[in-house]
């Protein structure tokens, strides 16, 4: 049952990474994962614990943009409740995660090296038709790869690159942790190096600071040895980067127009502070003779969507994650969470939105790492429950 299940996430994962039918990972989720997801919880309900800041932070937001979408009241009742569905989703999604990761031991760092191999072939593949381009160094900042395939809705090269990013950071913990085995971590190892290619050829700036924080973050925290050479990698691409075509190409678009965009969606997140505009309502802004339609960063866009409520979930979501995936890196002495956790909170500072969606890109780089996090924050909560209650009492001391 649990191979089945295990089995229908992947397959899901591989419908949105490999798959240009945006419907396509939604029919693998409900037909794959829903009746498995939902008998395995019933059959092992003995074995694994929901209790975790983390989902109860996810589903307040969630619940957030689903109350700011029905309050701003500009869109048919059935088209507020058909979110209900994907929210729903969404919960059961995260859950299934949580629950996974406490059942079976090494579920983490199976399901993620698969993803992170998923995620490698795609961009193999989207390398293959970036190159077919007439490229040469000169024309390097206007050439920027995209998802040729997979990720439909989101085929833009900063949502690629921080889908690179997330896995390359995912595949180097696998490759530098000692529990994997020989044969894993050297297809851990091709599998980074392509994601690092395709990183690379994205010139996603958001990227490239996440996937560099990701890799000297897990590496320090390991060993000073891996800090420093973690540090000498991060010099090496800092020396890459001022060759002359390859430094035009990072400074072609400026600051990406980051200022006038924070500005501007505060400015509109003023106009409904308390209850947001919700998900539905289209908000795009003007800014410097260029329309963007979301804030550019998971805690802005979570209160121009959702509010205040939204706002505050959203920054407890992402600081009990950070929190409870450095917990269990200590603990387990496996980066993997803690490193994605950390790439994509990075990259969500400076770009994204967070929304009700069906099973989509959102799902691969934001939930997945969230409902694992969920899931060691659950262990170790059920760990310390278990010491505590194994605690001798001594003679004379009250019970």
């Amino acid at each position: 049952m649990i191979f089945a299940l295990v089995l229908g996430l992947l397959t899901t994962v591989a419908a949105i990474l490999w798959s240009g039918d945006y419907f396509m990972p939604a029919k693998m989720f409900y037909v794959l994962v829903v009746p498995t997801g939902v008998a395995t919880a019933i059959i092992f309900f003995r074995r694994y614990s929901l209790n975790s800041l983390i989902l109860c932070s996810s589903l307040t937001y969630v619940v957030a943009l689903f109350i700011s979408t029905a309050i701003y009241g500009s869109f048919a009742q059935a088209e507020i409740i058909s979110l209900l569905i994907p929210l729903l989703s969404i919960l059961l999604f995260l859950c299934l995660l949580c629950m996974l990761h406490q059942i079976h031991a090494d579920f983490a760092a199976i399901f993620c090296d698969c993803v992170a191999v998923i995620a490698a072939v795609s961009a193999a593949v989207n390398l293959v038709f970036f190159f077919q381009q007439d490229l040469h160094l000169g024309s390097i900042a206007s050439h920027r790869l995209t998802a040729f395939i997979g990720v439909p809705h989101y085929e833009v090269s900063t949502s690629v690159s921080t889908t690179y990013a997330v896995y390359f950071v995912a595949a180097f913990c696998g490759v530098i942790s000692a529990r994997r085995s020989t044969w894993r971590r050297i297809l851990l190892a091709l599998a980074a190096a392509v994601l690092l290619f395709g990183l690379l050829a994205t010139q996603g700036r958001s990227g490239y600071v996440a996937a560099l924080v990701g890799v000297i973050a897990v590496s320090a925290s390991l060993s000073r040895r891996n800090g420093l050479i973690a540090a000498g990698f991060a010099a090496a691409c800092v020396l890459a980067a001022l060759y002359p075509p390859f430094m035009d190409a990072l400074l072609f678009r400026g600051s990406g127009y980051r200022g006038g965009i924070w500005l501007s969606f505060l400015h509109l997140a003023g106009d409904r502070p308390i209850f947001g505009w919700g998900v539905l309502a289209t908000i795009n802004r003007w800014v410097e003779g260029h329309v963007f339609f979301h804030a550019h960063s998971l805690i802005l866009s979570a209160e121009v969507r959702g509010g205040v409520l939204g706002l505050v979930s959203m920054v407890a979501m992402l600081g009990y994650c950070l929190y409870w995936s450095t917990a269990d890196m200590r603990r387990s002495r496996d980066p993997l969470i803690f490193g994605m956790v950390l790439t994509f909170v990075t990259a969500g500072l400076f770009d994204f939105q967070l929304l009700i969606t069906f099973p989509d890109w959102l799902w691969v780089v934001f939930w997945i790492p969230i409902g694992l996090a969920a899931g060691a924050e659950a262990k170790l909560r059920s760990r310390v429950q278990t010491d505590l209650g194994e605690l001798p009492v001594q003679v004379g001391s009250r019970p």
